[in-house]
């Protein structure tokens, strides 16, 4: 019924606004979850921003969608000594206004980024940026550095002109800004000076649409052409639809439950296990998710560089939570557990917090909008919250260093304000390191570390999934949710 209501609402919308846009080739609609925080590449972190990012700007080294790093803006790259690396940059490259990169861009770009603190937790250690000839770029780091490839090919990296100002941020990507209707839509245009040529369509708009069931349904009714975050009911739907096709992949987006280590209640590691314990992560994916979720086994995901999947040391185990939780007391403990407005959340949330009601546990559970889930978890102010992070790079730098370095408190990653010694030598160390066997070794002890210190529990690797009409072509799905829209082409 609620299904046939929404459609209702939709079909009248289509007479209008909705109704007259007949979605022609030129014209590519993708409905997401979520409106971006800023166009402003080195001040933006989110999932939504980040997305924009890929497609209105470039970086010197790009990703393909099995994370392997592929040239950019540099052609080519090669390491001069440990600290050093030297790049080629395209030659005739042009900025979306018609003016030409220089290696002054990228300079000023990166001593741009440097000053950023929003994304101060993974910019790299660059000491010197020295630009020679007509297209080289040397990049020396104040220590060797092992994740630099890597970590350049992150969205907020991008390379901008140094002709931007604070309304007009100057890009190279396949496509420039047009418009940003805040809380509807931002409007995409191509970009005609683009260094390579694809059939792609002349406009791009992200639609806002929070609801799961809207976005299927926009679909449904072709007022979008993609659709993102499709919920487990509308896959079904959708995959039986002769009109449309659902594309799915396993992700590196990793979920779970923050405990903040700011309040005294979970300096008790017996009460830390007892909610690992208390918590059946199956019972949570197949009924959360209906399935479409995998067990986490580590803090980060599996095609992560680095990836050590640890033992099930916190494996469902009622009677071992009740015994831990009798020993913390025998009163009813209340706790706060905050969660972001829209997708899924609410659903797990509700089902952990019957979990933890059978450890004589009460959760209150806070639904915040974006803007003040950040503000209000980075500030800790609730006791737990349902977080996520993917390691946007492919390394087990980023996935880690953010999250759980004691420096990162907060608005960098850090959220559970987690704090080891050990592992803070071995993130550092980690850093230093380019022998890459070396590395996994690291990485390895530092999921052990943080997995036996129990101050998150570690829940699922989300299976991503996306809603396309049928005449969609080139979209390739990456293993976290900000995939490469501009390559795509309409039949």
């Amino acid at each position: 019924m609620k299904k046939f209501v929404y459609l209702l609402i939709f079909m009248f919308m289509g007479l209008g606004t909705f109704g007259e846009n007949k979605n022609p080739k030129e014209t590519l609609i993708i409905a997401q979850e979520g409106e971006i925080k800023t166009l402003d590449p080195h001040f933006g972190n989110d999932g939504f921003s980040l997305r924009i990012y890929r497609m209105i700007y470039s970086r010197l080294v790009e990703q393909d969608k099995d994370l392997n790093v592929i040239p950019g803006l540099a052609k080519s790259w090669k390491r001069i000594d440990d600290k050093t690396i030297e790049f080629t940059l395209r030659e005739n490259i042009k900025f979306s206004d018609g003016s030409s990169l220089t290696g002054e861009d990228v300079k000023y770009s990166f001593d741009r980024m440097k000053n950023s603190p929003r994304i101060k937790s993974f910019f790299p250690p660059i000491e010197t940026i020295e630009t020679f000839g007509k297209n080289k770029i040397r990049i020396k780091t104040s220590y060797t550095y092992g994740p630099l490839l890597k970590q350049l090919t992150h969205p907020a990296l991008s390379i901008i002109s140094s002709k931007s100002t604070e309304d007009n941020i100057i890009g190279t990507g396949p496509y420039k800004f047009q418009k940003w209707n805040r809380g509807e839509e931002i409007i995409l245009e191509k970009n005609k000076y683009y260094f390579e040529k694809y059939n792609s369509p002349k406009i791009v708009i992200f639609k806002t649409i929070p609801e799961q069931e809207n976005r299927a349904i926009m679909l449904e009714t072709k007022e979008a052409d993609i659709a993102i975050g499709i919920s487990p009911v509308d896959e079904k739907i959708i995959s039986e639809n002769k009109n449309l096709k659902l594309l799915k992949r396993d992700s590196i987006s990793y979920s779970y439950l923050g405990l903040n280590m700011k309040k005294d209640i979970f300096k008790n590691k017996d009460m830390r296990l007892a909610i690992n314990y208390a918590i059946d992560r199956d019972l949570l994916i197949e009924a959360g998710l209906n399935g479409q979720g995998i067990e986490a086994k580590s803090p980060i995901g599996k095609e992560v560089f680095g990836y050590k999947p640890v033992e099930k040391l916190y494996a469902f185990n009622l009677e071992k939570a009740k015994e831990l939780r009798s020993k913390i007391s025998e009163k009813k403990i209340n706790l706060t557990l905050a969660i972001m407005a829209g997708g899924n959340e609410m659903e797990i949330a509700e089902i952990i917090q019957g979990f933890l009601k059978e450890i004589n546990i009460d959760v209150e559970i806070i639904i915040l909008e974006p803007g003040a889930y950040w503000a209000k978890t980075s500030q800790g102010e609730y006791d737990m919250y349902l977080g996520a992070w993917a390691a946007a790079t492919g390394d087990g730098d980023y996935g880690l260093y953010p999250t759980h370095y004691s420096k990162n408190f907060g608005a960098p990653g850090n959220r559970t304000f987690y704090m080891n010694e050990e592992v803070d030598s071995l993130l550092e160390k980690g850093r230093k390191t380019i022998d890459e066997n070396e590395r996994k070794e690291i990485y390895g002890r530092i999921q052990d570390i943080i997995v036996d210190d129990s101050v998150e529990v570690m829940l699922y690797y989300k299976i991503l999934s996306v809603g396309t009409q049928k005449n969609i072509k080139g979209l390739n799905l990456y293993p976290i949710p900000i995939h490469d829209f501009s390559h795509i082409t309409k039949e």
